[in-house]
């Protein structure tokens, strides 16, 4: 929603747009081609381990080291994160946290509105 439009609803402050995008088994080069696709300047790890066994580039340790060559910012915010929950396998929800369809692609970048 523009800035314009948050005031009309009694929004004093601006809006800042939050994506969120999961690495899934993606590489390296996928996932930095993503973000830049999106102008995302800082990346927000909420992992509550931020590390893989199976995608090291996915390590935090990593992701330190390599996404500032790319001009984006790296943050581990762990209160934000938890522990993975089970998803059923007749739940209707996606990987992607929507309801799940057979033109939806296979990887997502979704995006919201938070206050600054």
């Amino acid at each position: 929603m523009p800035c314009s439009e948050s005031h009309d609803l009694g929004i004093e402050q601006p809006l800042a747009t939050l994506y969120t995008i999961g690495h899934s088994t993606r590489s390296l080069d996928d996932l930095i081609a993503s973000l830049r696709a999106h102008q995302i300047k800082t990346l927000v790890d909420i992992r509550a381990f931020p590390m893989s066994r199976r995608l090291p580039q996915f390590n935090r340790d990593s992701l330190v080291e390599t996404l500032p060559a790319f001009g984006i910012k790296y943050v581990w915010m762990k209160t934000l994160g938890g522990y993975r929950k089970k998803i059923r396998e007749d739940s209707p929800i996606s990987p992607c946290g929507a309801i799940a369809s057979a033109t939806m692609p296979t990887t997502c970048l979704r995006q919201s509105s938070i206050r600054q």
